[in-house]
């Protein structure tokens, strides 16, 4: 370079607008990979929430879509029972109350209380009661009240499933009352309530 000369203005410019081209390229590399990064996180969680939805709804419904929108969540096949209630069937002249402590242990503990003969007050002196386990087999436990026994699996942290099988007596009903006290449900006369297998829900 002659030292008499030295360098000007202008022969910087070609410096500058090259060094200006791989800044901005650089920016719109390192925003591609920022948006790919956002889809692809985006993309998980949407995966995840279908995951979560879908199992929610695998552990809480029985093989049918439960159908009806009253007191009671009933399928053609079982009907949803919450835990620390008592529910009530009914199978011809017998009446039980179930009351099933919660779904989380296993076996599960469940009280009942049993009236024959058509009775339906539980202040009867009559009434019988017990309690039971039972332990989840192939995902169903069996609970046996007097000549009653029905089918029971978990579903969620709050209720479970009770189920009509093949061999289940057409008379098995069950009731849409649940209640802490069993002797102020509703069980006979005009405001009682009952629904077999294949009865529509409310």
């Amino acid at each position: 370079m002659d030292d008499d000369h030295p360098p000007t203005l202008l022969s910087y410019a070609p410096r500058q607008r090259s060094s200006r081209r791989v800044a901005l390229l650089t920016t719109f590399a390192i925003l591609a990979i920022i948006a790919v990064i956002v889809a692809a996180v985006l993309h998980e969680h949407a995966r995840r929430a279908a995951v979560a939805a879908a199992l929610t709804m695998a552990s809480s419904s029985p093989s049918q879509v439960p159908i009806g929108t009253g007191g009671i969540s009933k399928s053609s096949n079982a009907i949803r029972v919450p835990y620390g209630k008592f529910f009530f069937l009914r199978d011809g002249t017998s009446l039980v109350a179930i009351k099933i402590a919660s779904g989380s242990s296993d076996p599960i503990n469940y009280q009942w209380l049993y009236l024959a003969n058509g009775v339906s007050d539980f202040h009867s002196p009559t009434v019988v009661s017990g309690s039971g386990l039972a332990r989840e087999t192939d995902g169903n436990a069996m609970i046996v009240v007097g000549p009653i026994s029905v089918e029971w699996s978990q579903g969620s942290i709050a209720s479970g499933w009770i189920y009509w099988r093949g061999n289940a007596s057409p008379q098995l009903a069950v009731s849409p009352e649940f209640v802490d006290d069993p002797t102020k449900a509703h069980l006979a006369g005009s405001r009682a309530k009952w629904y077999r297998q294949f009865d529509p829900a409310p």
